[in-house]
């Protein structure tokens, strides 16, 4: 285990409360596995040693790439916190009742726009690709989500019952939870990838890194083996690693792997030096919250970090950030509107990138992005030719 996941988990112990051991039962309970459940997992929060510092913060505004969004994006969260842990029960409980009276926002994101012309497309196929053609991302696809049984000691499974239903190939992907959460605390977001095709396998804690890597490799041998559930209905070379939170700097960690199409970054953003964005090789969602709040379910305490990301990526990012989202939309314990634009968002980016739907890439390419015009969400790109 890394220092960094250390310094995340041991500063989580120090401040769970009752609260926080609530909202992990209730997250943890929702998905079954070989393992127990680790049902003391909490909001998963970058404490108080995160670098997003007033020196970070100019550097942000120096390199930031074109925003294509006509509302002005708030300026990054400069608070010292690290992806450690939930704040004491007190400051959850306050944090909770100030989310209960935020307004509910939009969660339809459109999917059917038309492709743009400087985007830079996956590889070719039909015009939606190699799964069948959707027409709303916010709604479940048309495939069966099932967790199945038989996932590697530690790990999840998140699939489509109908695998291989006309001859189709589905993508890859390994999931890493943040700190203090465990495979559960995705479940909403997971049975949507596998409803629309992905075979998902989700590491059921906090993953360093080479637990993503695992998971990639336990697929890839299950497509080959012949009494598996999987044998020739996977694409093993349609692979992408995400996560959310320390998930995110675990994928980060592992984006050196040639087998990744992709990576996807929710509400993760690494930490001073920042030199693992260096590992990025192919196109890269990040999608993270707004500043401000407590960091946990109202703002986001990554999103300094996100923005150094973006500022320094060197290879084609799409990066937004739904109005009002949190460090934990994304999670079971998120609002439930707000995670629909992650689902819908990080759907079609896979769709796009992971299965040649190319109606998707006009979603988060081009100076009228669909994202982009979105007014409930701020939208930045940079290095797609």
């Amino acid at each position: 285990m890394s220092y960094a996941t250390r310094r995340l988990l041991g500063g989580l112990a120090r401040s769970l409360g009752a609260a926080a051991l609530a909202a992990g039962a209730l997250a943890a309970g929702a998905c079954a596995s070989d393992e127990p459940a680790n049902t003391s997992a909490s909001p998963d929060d970058e404490n108080d040693d995160e670098r997003g510092s007033e020196e970070d913060d100019d550097k942000v505004d120096a390199g930031r790439g074109t925003t294509r969004d006509a509302a002005t994006t708030p300026p990054p969260s400069t608070g010292n916190r690290t992806d450690a842990g939930a704040r004491d029960a007190g400051r959850l409980d306050a944090a909770a009742e100030r989310d209960a009276g935020r307004v509910e926002r939009d969660a339809t994101v459109g999917s059917d726009a038309a492709s743009s012309d400087d985007a830079r497309a996956p590889a070719s196929g039909g015009p939606t690709g190699t799964l069948p053609a959707v027409t709303d991302l916010t709604k479940p696809g048309p495939f069966t989500p099932t967790s199945g049984s038989g996932a590697p000691s530690g790990y999840v499974l998140f699939y489509p019952k109908e695998l291989g239903k006309d001859g189709v190939k589905h993508p890859i992907v390994t999931w890493g939870p943040g700190a203090a959460e465990n495979a559960g605390s995705f479940t909403t977001l997971l049975n949507h990838f596998a409803s629309h095709g992905f075979a998902v396998i989700s590491y059921n804690g906090t993953p360093d890194g080479a637990e993503l890597t695992k998971g990639i490799d336990w697929m890839v041998a299950e497509n080959e083996r012949a009494d598996s559930v999987f044998y020739q209905k996977l694409d093993p070379s349609k692979v992408t690693s995400g996560g959310h939170s320390a998930g995110s700097l675990a994928t980060f960690k592992i984006a050196t792997d040639k087998r990744l199409t992709t990576t996807m970054h929710l509400c993760g953003g690494t930490f001073d030096p920042h030199t693992d964005i260096k590992n990025l090789h192919g196109p890269a969602l990040f999608i993270c919250g707004e500043p401000g709040g407590d960091g946990l379910i109202v703002g986001d305490v990554a999103r300094a970090n996100c923005d150094i990301d973006f500022m320094n990526a060197t290879v084609p990012v799409f990066y937004g950030i739904p109005k009002g989202a949190s460090h934990m939309t994304p999670t079971e314990i998120g609002d439930a509107a707000l995670r629909t634009k992650f689902m819908a968002a990080t759907v079609g980016w896979m769709r796009w990138q992971l299965a040649a739907d190319e109606t998707q890439k006009a979603m988060f390419i081009g100076d009228a992005c669909t994202l982009c015009k979105d007014s409930s969400w701020t939208a930045q790109q940079k290095n797609w030719k």
